[in-house]
């Protein structure tokens, strides 16, 4: 699915951010000049500390073809791609170091940026510092054109025209979301898969140097993830023996060193409780049959690319209201409203994500509040009571979490 997910925990950093934190406007007039992508090595800090952001793939896990249809995985897919941030020198200083960090649910290496970042800031001259940022090889699937196009010309309606209307920019043409039945080949996409790939990331550090260099971080779903790994055997090597430690950040399951209670039927099946709730996972038959990929109940894969083009409206443009059916279509089902009233853009953002309005709890934190007109209390999508907005003349905009009061903490409680 070309789900364009910059990552959740990316868009909930700029919904949580002040308007003082966000890029700031161009002052004067703003000249943009011609569009070239993304540079897969720049200087992103040049502060005490100058700090260079590179990307680059290696080659992954040879992931077996789905059984079902002999549907295997193509070349350009059995690869791994890894944002490495290091303090910028020529040639690279040797890291005291290297924090490898795993996503979580719906995550990429996007959803690392301000931690990585502030990971290197605290290198010294004696030990210093890299943070390497995993995408899992489904990220390669993304199309983030329209984002990067939207995000050099400081235009978040190009990404808005680009993926649901139709427009063409700088020579490409959004392909569309793609289907279930057209991904078969990521049936095998498994444990062992998404393992051996990090595997192959932790490989590129020297063998007799990983125990006393390489820190395993993993957040939500990556904490699970790096738990596992540091059981998992590696050809006689169990993965803990290679790490100087584990950081897991918001992603204890609870039950580790337990088993799952699941019948033969239901691997084979399914009919055991999916993640968060969302009704039941499907099992190895109807995953192999072209139930490849988790798609939000109610909202969609198109969802994910919304988001990102609310979370640029608000950073480029807070204050500013629009029109946005795709964006309206959705807020209509998350709010539980019929009407949409006019927002900010800071206020859409805000109304979304915040946990007083926001019934998905996974993408939920205290974002601030709205004003400008009432909310009243609901029975939210998942039946939990909530706030929505009720007045369609009123305006609404949005008070950021560190200027309220009593000023908020981002994280729920």
């Amino acid at each position: 699915m070309r789900a364009l997910a910059l990552l959740l925990l990316a868009m909930l950093l700029l919904a949580c951010s002040s308007e003082e934190d966000a890029p700031a406007a161009p002052s004067g007039p703003f000249e943009p000049g011609p569009y070239q992508p993304p540079p897969t090595s720049t200087v992103v800090e040049a502060g005490a500390v100058k700090i260079r952001r590179e990307v680059f793939t290696l080659d992954g896990f040879e992931a077996p073809a789905n059984p079902v249809g002999d549907v295997a995985t193509p070349v350009e897919l059995q690869r791994i791609r890894v944002v490495r941030y290091r303090v910028d020198a020529d040639p690279p200083q040797p890291a005291r170091a290297i924090v490898v960090m795993m996503p979580g649910f719906v995550g990429g290496a996007g959803s690392f940026d301000p931690v990585a970042r502030a990971l290197v800031r605290r290198s010294t001259e004696e030990a210093p510092l890299e943070a390497w940022a995993i995408d899992r090889r489904s990220n390669l699937l993304e199309d983030h054109h329209g984002l990067d196009v939207a995000e050099h010309f400081r235009d978040p309606e190009l990404a808005a025209r680009y993926y649901f209307g139709g427009e063409e920019l700088e020579g490409k043409r959004f392909e569309g979301f793609l289907a279930q039945g057209n991904l078969r080949y990521m049936a095998e996409w498994g444990l062992e898969t998404t393992l051996e790939d990090l595997r192959r990331v932790i490989e590129l550090v020297p063998q007799g140097e990983r125990r006393g260099r390489v820190v395993l971080l993993g957040h939500s779903l990556g904490a699970s993830l790096a738990e596992i790994y540091a059981a998992w055997d590696f050809a006689g090597t169990p993965g803990y023996q290679e790490l100087a430690s584990l950081v897991l950040v918001d992603g204890v399951a609870g039950n580790e060193g337990g088993a799952i209670p699941q019948t033969q039927e239901q691997y084979e099946k399914g009919g055991t409780p999916a993640p968060g709730g969302f009704g039941n996972a499907p099992g190895l038959q109807g995953i192999r049959g072209g139930s490849v990929y988790f798609s939000l109940p109610f909202l969609g894969t198109k969802v994910y690319s919304v988001a990102s083009i609310v979370a640029m409206r608000s950073a480029m443009r807070p204050g500013e209201v629009v029109q946005d059916e795709e964006r309206d279509g959705l807020l209509k089902t998350l709010l539980s409203i019929k009407e949409v009233p006019r927002m900010t853009n800071r206020a859409a953002l805000g109304l979304s994500f915040d946990a007083r309005s926001n019934a998905l709890s996974f993408a939920a934190v205290n974002c601030g509040e709205a004003t400008g007109g009432p909310l009243e209390e609901h029975d939210s999508l998942f039946g939990v009571k909530l706030l929505h907005p009720t007045d369609p003349e009123a305006i609404y905009d949005w008070v950021e979490h560190n200027t309220t009061s009593p000023r908020e903490h981002t994280a729920q409680t």
